[in-house]
């Protein structure tokens, strides 16, 4: 058994009055947020959630205290202590002495370490018995166990990225990890209580290695749905609008010109589109409009003059930094303000999904997501078909890995769940995975 760890760190001379008996458990936090980093993307700057429960679990009730407590006190790791009871957990992240170098493989295979290990495992799969359909997560989890990958070629294909420095160094060990990971089949999966999200190692797999992933030399293939989170929000976009109207405050004189004035809390305010119903403001109309036919970051791209090569860097950017972010970092981020000078209402009904917490909006979104992927699409794959005769799919967030024999069957249930639970036909794609 391998794990990671920072390649700086010794635990001996780092933890003043080190207890070499909580060794095996320094070894796992840390190697649980370098992995949770790796292979799950609602980490931020870092940040790793570990509900407390887990920490018990695998530390002990008695100790896990102690054992955070000194890796916080030896600045090891740091944390985010900003959490709510039942709503989200602590955060926790290695310090910026340990993430300078990329970690590394080591050795760890004393009974009693494997013991803990297969005591987490044994402890993340019984998550999937609180699942709505524990059966079709082992589908699932059966589905994963069948990639592989062609090794050779993958690190071949790495080493030549990082000569040409289209990858970090430091990014090094992650793409190892996923090659060695998937190789000897110690496969990830976790289901987040909190989203309603599957996590795994697939999902996780950076995209310049996916190509070389197979089932029995059989390519993999994927139907997804173009700019999924952004066409989420439009729920929680018409929702503010529901909201904002009943505080409409009505100017006859507005009406009769052809507009409909609304007076808010806060003193904010906007005008809106009024022919015998309530319409929408022009930027929420083609926020709509884009979302839906896949066009929001072209848009964006173009406005903010953002070079296509730096489009995935863009994307990720972008979302972090105005969706998933605290509002302050929303306010002063370039792009931000752009944004808002472009989609004005956008921006408001962003703020108001933010209201009583930055990390609700990115929940909730990631929630109706994973009820319409897992809980519809996958769920009518499941039932659709006798157990034997279940084709080959593992959910990968906002798509569906599959086979090309199966491409058009899968894109007609996504656009089928889709349409009826947003109220309007997104675009939907078929692509190698």
């Amino acid at each position: 058994m391998k794990i990671l760890k920072p390649i700086n760190l010794n635990y001996e001379t780092a933890i003043k009055k080190y207890n070499p008996k909580y060794y095996e458990k320094y070894a796992w936090l840390i190697h649980l947020i370098l992995l949770r980093n790796f292979i799950c993307d609602d980490t931020f700057n870092g940040f790793v959630k570990l509900q407390s429960c887990i920490l018990k679990e695998y530390l002990g009730d008695k100790f896990y205290k102690k054992v955070v407590t000194a890796l916080v006190d030896n600045d090891i790791i740091e944390v985010d202590s900003s959490y709510s009871p039942g709503e989200f957990s602590k955060s926790y992240r290695l310090t910026k002495i340990y993430t300078e170098y990329p970690p590394v493989w080591i050795a760890f295979s004393t009974r009693k370490a494997k013991g803990y290990f297969e005591k987490y495992k044994s402890f993340e799969c019984s998550n999937h018995n609180k699942f709505n359909d524990p059966d079709m997560v082992n589908v699932i989890n059966q589905n994963i166990k069948k990639i592989n990958i062609d090794s050779s070629l993958a690190v071949e294909k790495v080493e030549l990225l990082l000569s040409d420095g289209v990858i970090k160094s430091e990014a090094r060990s992650s793409y190892f990890y996923f090659i060695d990971a998937i190789s000897s089949g110690d496969l990830f999966l976790y289901h987040s209580q909190k989203t309603g999200r599957l996590y795994h190692t697939i999902v996780g797999c950076p995209r310049s290695l996916r190509g070389f992933l197979h089932v029995n030399e059989e390519k993999l293939f994927q139907v997804d749905v173009a700019n999924c989170q952004p066409m989420i929000f439009v729920k929680m976009l018409q929702e503010y609008l529901k909201v904002m109207r009943t505080a409409v405050k009505y100017d006859r004189k507005s009406i009769g010109s052809g507009y409909l004035f609304l007076s808010y809390i806060h003193e904010r305010t906007i005008y809106t589109p009024y022919v015998s119903s309530f319409l929408y403001p022009p930027d929420v109309n083609l926020y709509i409009e884009l979302t839906k036919t896949g066009g929001f970051y072209e848009f964006l791209m173009r406005k903010f003059k953002v070079k296509e090569s730096d489009r995935e860097t863009f994307k990720k950017d972008f979302f972090a930094r105005v969706f998933y972010s605290k509002l302050k970092g929303m306010e002063k981020y370039r792009y931000g303000k752009l944004f808002k000078l472009h989609f004005p209402t956008v921006y408001k009904a962003i703020v108001w999904g933010k209201r009583s917490g930055h990390h609700l909006l990115p929940t909730k979104m990631q929630s109706i997501e994973s009820n319409i992927v897992i809980q519809k699409v996958c769920a009518r794959i499941c039932k659709e078909h006798d157990n034997s005769e279940i084709p080959f799919f593992i959910p990968a967030h906002d798509a569906i890995i599959c086979f090309k024999e199966k491409l058009a069957y899968i894109e007609k249930i996504m656009l089928e769940e889709f349409t009826s639970n947003m109220g309007f036909t997104p675009t939907v794609r078929q692509k190698h995975f």
